[in-house]
């Protein structure tokens, strides 16, 4: 694709080296990179969302296997109805997930500005050394045209998963397949076991008052807060992943156009060929 590209500019009056196209094509590359870089931004912005929904729910599941202060008539906390509900949740697992909502937002995020900011670089310098005259600003210009499409192409690739996971997240198979599975801890015959577990403290704190039935009837509470809040997470989960699905259309088709855009630079700056300062900076007819 990028050599019947190349061999198509290469035949374009319009990519001859003069200093006026250099400056044209730089311009073009310059204004269709902001698309990318506006991509990148609402790539993180969606990953902000998912990555609150992700600690959201490390962190009630962690509060409902965890020790809390205070015993339930001489049980521990891990070992309640809400416990029961999420113990077949690995650790390990919640630590990796809590570690991927950590950098989620910064690392989806960084292809679009990255690229960008090459694509800037190219851009930049081109105008520059055919303003100035300048040779060095040409081979510098060159040099990031390498770069950017070397990690254009692995920002395609990751554009396009973007795009993916975000339509499949609003498939109705998906939907389904989601809750026969992570959604099964929030399941009809777990919400009836931590509300009975709430129902019985409660029954008991009214038949024999103490501090002991009171502070069993208060855990039983937070137990349910905390699951019901946990179970809104999950539910919630494929909602914040369907943003996705536009930054990730736009940042891989105008990556794609760019990259074309940037050959064009390439080529009327002598591409690969010996510079020639003399031919780059004849004006354009």
């Amino acid at each position: 694709m990028w050599s019947v590209a190349c061999c198509c500019l290469c035949a374009c009056k319009c990519c001859q080296p003069t200093a006026g196209r250099a400056k044209c094509w730089a311009l073009v590359l310059l204004f269709l990179s902001i698309p990318i870089l506006i991509a990148g931004f609402m790539t993180g912005q969606a990953s902000a969302d998912l990555s609150d929904n992700l600690k959201c729910i490390t962190s009630d599941v962690n509060t409902l296997l965890g020790p809390q202060a205070g015993t339930i008539v001489g049980q521990v906390a891990s070992q309640t109805a809400g416990a029961q509900a999420v113990s077949v949740i690995d650790q390990d697992t919640l630590d990796a997930i809590d570690d991927v909502a950590d950098n989620l937002e910064n690392g989806t995020m960084a292809p679009g500005v990255i690229l960008f900011v090459l694509f800037l670089v190219v851009s930049v310098t081109a105008i520059i050394a055919a303003m100035k005259q300048m040779q060095c600003c040409f081979v510098t210009s060159k040099c990031f045209v390498w770069l950017s499409i070397l990690f254009g192409l692995f920002a395609i690739v990751f554009f396009a998963i973007v795009m993916i996971a975000g339509v499949a997240a609003g498939q109705d198979e998906v939907k389904t397949e989601w809750a026969n599975n992570v959604g099964t801890a929030c399941g009809l015959s777990s919400v009836a076991s931590v509300t009975n577990a709430l129902n019985t403290a409660t029954l008991a704190a009214q038949q024999f008052p103490s501090p002991q039935t009171t502070a069993a009837v208060n855990f039983a509470q937070l137990q349910l807060d905390t699951y019901t809040n946990l179970c809104s997470c999950v539910r919630d989960t494929l909602s914040k992943i369907e943003p996705y699905a536009a930054p990730g259309f736009l940042g891989m088709l105008f990556t794609f156009i760019c990259l074309i855009v940037v050959i064009g630079v390439c080529h009327t700056m002598g591409c690969c060929k010996k510079f020639d300062n003399a031919k780059a900076v004849v004006p354009s007819a």
